[in-house]
């Protein structure tokens, strides 16, 4: 039985959502770390896969009660409260957008924003070995044209961005993977705050890319 936070009001409902598979994994239990982090968040702005978490759970629950007697968990119509969490003091852009549960997660952190791209920041998130953390991108930028070398999870907290496969908003969850070669670019709505979880990072294409390589460096990025 999984826990997910309170909902959040958002006017837009996200029409991009995790896989199945990955959301009955995070129902189920089986889904830890930075990975289960990005999933909650997700739920935060999602009726859809609140409902369909929420579906898995109960059937779980329905047959941990016939074989032990009891129900192992709250009531997934009731998600978890979320405590308040201590204000944070961001040298770079603010995050008071962002759910509690993220900001708490936070925590230790001391709001060091790092320069990454020609005024793209990005802030690590303690406690997660390197594979998570938030990206601020102002309006209109693009980011470097890249493949994966792993899994790439992408969820919109503010803003939007658009590359190859179509237009993210608030709420909005992509998956990347080896053989995803784009470059995402920020709306001209705001700049778009994203929470990022990566498995062995990025792999620079493109011109850049090359330039890198023909400079005998690597076009890798990140090893997470």
């Amino acid at each position: 039985m999984r826990e997910y936070v309170g909902q959040m009001q958002t006017s837009f409902v996200p029409v991009h959502h995790p896989a199945e598979e990955l959301l009955h994994a995070y129902a189920a239990g089986t889904v830890t770390g930075a990975r289960a982090l990005i999933v909650a968040t997700h739920l935060v702005y999602c009726p859809q896969c609140r409902a369909q978490v929420s579906a898995v759970e109960s059937v779980g629950g329905e047959i941990l009660d016939r074989e032990d007697g009891h129900w192992a968990g709250e009531c997934p119509d009731a998600p978890a409260a979320v405590p308040g969490s201590p204000a944070l003091v961001c040298t770079g852009p603010d995050i008071d957008f962002a759910p509690r549960h993220l900001r708490t997660a936070l925590e230790g952190s001391q709001g060091k924003w790092n320069n990454v791209w020609f005024g793209v920041k990005e802030l690590p998130i303690p406690h997660y070995g390197g594979a998570a953390r938030l990206l601020w991108i102002p309006k209109g930028r693009r980011m470097p044209r890249h493949d994966h070398f792993g899994e790439e999870m992408t969820l919109v907290l503010t803003g939007s961005f658009s590359d190859a496969t179509g237009r993210y908003r608030t709420g909005d969850f992509q998956t990347g993977a080896p053989g995803l070669d784009h470059q995402p670019w920020a709306g001209k709505d705001g700049p778009c705050v994203c929470l990022v979880v990566e498995q062995g990072g990025l792999k620079l294409s493109g011109w850049l890319g090359r330039l890198v390589e023909w400079r005998g460096g690597q076009s890798g990025t990140r090893a997470a």
